[in-house]
């Protein structure tokens, strides 16, 4: 076991090739790096842009919503009267 330690420990045969390795995983992993940045940038740009464009709808709704209430409101508050009026 000691012999077969000694020969890896000293055996260079394979040294040049396992730097290109580490070159090439470190290139790849940059890359990458850099690709997810761009991408995270885009889908928090597009989320936002989502999120503007809900709230402006649902602002819409609830101004419609309103308007519709306030004109059921008006609409009943002469029968109101009416039924509140003592003749």
């Amino acid at each position: 076991m000691r012999a077969c330690l000694i020969r890896f420990w000293c055996d260079d045969s394979g040294s040049i090739l396992a730097a290109e390795y580490v070159l090439l995983g470190t290139i790849i992993v940059l890359g990458l790096a850099a690709a997810l940045s761009r991408l995270a940038n885009s889908v928090s740009g597009s989320m936002d842009e989502f999120g503007q464009t809900l709230r402006q709808e649902l602002e819409t709704e609830r101004t419609s919503l309103k308007k519709q209430a306030g004109r059921l409101t008006d609409a009943a508050q002469p029968h109101a009267e009416g039924l509140l009026s003592v003749p």
